[in-house]
């Protein structure tokens, strides 16, 4: 997890993400990139947004 800003009432990181798990009863798994922005509110932390992607490759 990388923190790339980072404030009194707002922070920001970005991180690598894998996954697994049954789809339909096959074994699936996955990896990708996530981006989270929490905000300050009430003397707690809250998840204001969340992006989460995956990788494309053009062959």
């Amino acid at each position: 997890m990388n923190w790339i800003a980072l404030g009194e009432t707002v922070a920001v990181c970005i991180y690598q993400f894998h996954w697994t798990g049954n789809v339909e009863g096959k074994r699936k798994e996955g990896s990708g990139r996530g981006t989270n922005v929490f905000r300050q509110s009430d003397d707690s932390w809250k998840v204001v947004h969340e992006h989460l992607s995956i990788p494309t490759y053009v062959k």
